[in-house]
């Protein structure tokens, strides 16, 4: 399970107590929103 930083805490919690391994992104640099498009275009 991946998040963006600042997207509901709650949810990822629950992941990891079930078990899954959890990491949460933070976007930064020149190129953010370019790599934000491109994650937020892969299928889940």
């Amino acid at each position: 399970m991946e998040r963006l930083l600042g997207i509901e805490n709650e949810g990822l919690l629950e992941y990891n107590h079930k078990g899954y391994n959890c990491r949460i992104y933070i976007v930064y640099g020149t190129e953010w929103y370019l790599y934000l498009g491109n994650r937020f275009a892969e299928p889940s």
